[in-house]
């Protein structure tokens, strides 16, 4: 008996993809097989009673029986499970996800197992123009630059006088930070290089926490209403959104609210503040937002980092002091000229106050977006024994992409083949609302994750002591390699479906493993010019040509190591081509004409061939 049902294929599943509430979707099963059979559709709505649907058989055929239904999504946002069960006499068979869950070709088996994925949510608004088709770029603001006009350290600190040296934790025995070191890089440095970032062709400016508190990073905040002394003041971020606007480039703010530092105005365990904080008094204001379990010294804290106090997010009084529409964190800063937040540890924090700030972020400016960070798929994302809601729309409007980044570092260093990166890509395109593929912030590094030219050599940070790790630095050899081998990762991150993230100074050749080597300062003077001509390149090209960032997404023919997609609009279409193995590969493009490599300007038609280890993208010129 030869079963066929694939969940990504119209012919079998039509709409496919997320359905918006409401909709019909039909579905199609092929048996072939000589004997008589019956088919039925077993599926339920998010944690609702299972129900059943009987295919009804279209055809007379004696060898293939073709079986059909059409089910009516629920009118409220949820996930739908569903899979078929397929009788033969007294014999049952089940026709189910494939085992990596990732949708597409069904698998026939004689027990069920895991079942298809249906996404049913609320229609969104369509991306903003000024996020889709945008080039990011995440800063760091104290490794980025040092600007005219000094910050302010209102705490010691050790202070780095030399701006090349390797960042460093003074730790005790147990490995809790005693000291951080700053480099003395602000808003004001940000600004001065605003003509440089325009230059590189970015649009969007993602900055790490800039708000008061204690450490480098700014993840502890200690106070949401002011502007790192460090950085400059408020008046300096003012300064900044108008020169970046000028310049044509939006900011998107760190938004972390799922906990704050216990030196801060509002727990205060270290005194700093004249406020009286939770840690100091229960009759402190702010004492209900936090969770003790025995008072003081005993309290929730973010993975139990006694210095990241935990915030309960359904107080009223919390909830307020950051949605409140006069005077709340998110309508101050958004008066300022912010356009975008990107919400830290968005697991941590409950749907209904993500949704509370996403209703904020769009009547303070219709044209905000609120970003998730999600680890990954979003759209099915259990988070302390919950499902998520993030993608049913009205509270994330895009996630951080890590399912691509992790598939893309796999496929360069060939420790996977490109139908498992087809069938990630393919997989996040039928679980997510079509608004929100549009507008995934795509990268290939961040602040958590290790430089991205060490992961085209390493999938993780050698073990060796922190000491070692200061100094160690790719080989000669492992730089030509690693150089090659991003030169594929920076094609696939501009090419495909999503909003490209840089994070600062990969395009000028940073090397680093964890934190803090991965949060060294930007190298200006000292960038190796063969990766910034890359990043440059591509960036270009994604600007140029719309068929890039906004083209429909069609995955290509995969062959071994080679992985080929195609982005179109009416205007242009790209055939785009990596690969990542060391033998020459070969095909016919997608449609007749004559295609066009963007590199070398080599016109062929009919069919391609591509060398191993190489990138090529070709442009159709005419029919």
């Amino acid at each position: 008996m030869k079963v066929k049902f694939d969940s990504q294929d119209p012919k079998y599943r039509n709409p496919t993809g997320a359905v918006i509430v409401g909709t019909s979707v039909t579905f199609n099963v092929v048996v072939e097989i000589s004997e008589s059979v019956h088919c039925l559709m077993r599926y339920r709505f998010a944690e609702e009673p299972e129900q059943i649907c009987t295919m009804e058989r279209l055809d007379e055929s004696e060898q293939r029986h073709n079986f059909s239904c059409t089910v009516e999504m629920p009118t409220t946002p949820a996930l739908v499970w569903y899979e078929f069960v397929i009788r033969k006499g007294e014999d049952y068979h089940y026709l189910c996800n494939p085992a990596d869950r990732l949708g597409g070709e069904a698998i026939l088996v004689s027990e069920p197992t895991d079942p298809f994925q249906i996404t049913v949510y609320r229609k969104m608004e369509e991306p903003p123009n000024w996020f889709e088709g945008g080039v990011m770029y995440q800063i760091f603001v104290d490794r980025f630059a040092r600007g005219s006009k000094p910050g302010k350290y209102p705490r010691p600190v050790l202070m780095h006088s030399d701006w090349m040296d390797s960042p460093y934790y003074l730790r005790d025995e147990e490995g809790r930070i005693l000291r951080y070191d700053f480099f003395g890089g602000n808003l004001d440095g940000v600004r001065e290089k605003l003509p440089y970032l325009q230059e590189l062709g970015i649009t969007i400016l993602y900055l790490n926490p800039i708000f008061e508190s204690s450490s480098n990073h700014k993840y502890d905040t200690a106070d949401y209403n002011k502007i790192d002394s460090n950085f400059g003041d408020e008046g300096d971020f003012v300064r900044l959104n108008e020169e970046a606007e000028q310049h044509g480039i939006t900011i998107v703010l760190d938004g972390v609210f799922s906990h704050v530092g216990s030196d801060s105005r509002y727990f205060n365990r270290e005194g700093f503040y004249d406020e009286v904080g939770a840690y100091q008094s229960k009759e402190s204001p702010y004492y209900k937002w936090f969770r003790f379990r025995r008072y003081p010294d005993d309290y929730e804290s973010w993975w139990g980092i006694d210095t990241m106090p935990n915030i309960e997010e359904d107080n009223a009084e919390y909830q307020d002091f950051i949605l409140g529409k006069e005077s709340g964190v998110i309508a101050h800063w958004m008066n300022k000229g912010v356009k975008g937040w990107r919400l830290d540890v968005a697991d941590e924090l409950p749907d209904q106050f993500i949704q509370g700030i996403h209703r904020r972020v769009k009547e303070e400016n219709h044209e905000g977006i609120v970003i998730g960070e999600v680890w990954e798929d979003a759209s099915n994302k259990i988070s302390y024994g919950k499902q998520r809601e993030y993608l049913f729309g009205g509270e994330l409007d895009s996630v951080m992409n890590y399912p691509y980044r992790e598939r893309i570092l796999r496929f360069v260093r060939r420790e996977e083949n490109a139908l498992s990166l087809s069938r990630t890509i393919s997989s996040i395109q039928e679980n997510y609302p079509k608004e929100v593929f549009q507008q995934l912030m795509n990268f290939l590094g961040t602040h958590d994750t290790i430089r991205v030219l060490n992961a085209m050599i390493y999938a993780e940070e050698p073990n060796r002591p922190k000491s070692e790790l200061m100094r160690l630095a790719l080989t000669e050899k492992e730089w030509e390699l690693a150089v090659k081998r991003l030169a594929l990762a920076v094609q696939l991150l501009f090419t495909l479906p999503g909003v490209p993230c840089v994070y600062y100074g990969d395009e000028a050749g940073l090397e680093g493993w964890k934190d803090p080597f991965n949060r060294k300062t930007y190298p200006w003077g000292s960038e190796d010019q063969s990766v910034y001509e890359l990043y440059r390149k591509w960036i270009r090209r994604y600007r140029e040509h719309s068929a890039l960032s906004s083209g429909v997404f069609k995955a290509g023919v995969v062959q071994g190591q080679c992985f080929t997609h195609v982005r179109e609009m009416e205007e242009e279409t790209f055939f785009c081509i990596v690969n990542s193995g060391e033998e020459w590969a070969e095909g016919e493009f997608p449609s007749m004409g004559i295609w066009e490599d963007l590199d070398n300007h080599e016109k062929l038609e009919n069919t391609w061939s591509i060398e191993g280890e190489f990138g090529r993208i070709f442009m159709k010129v005419s029919e």
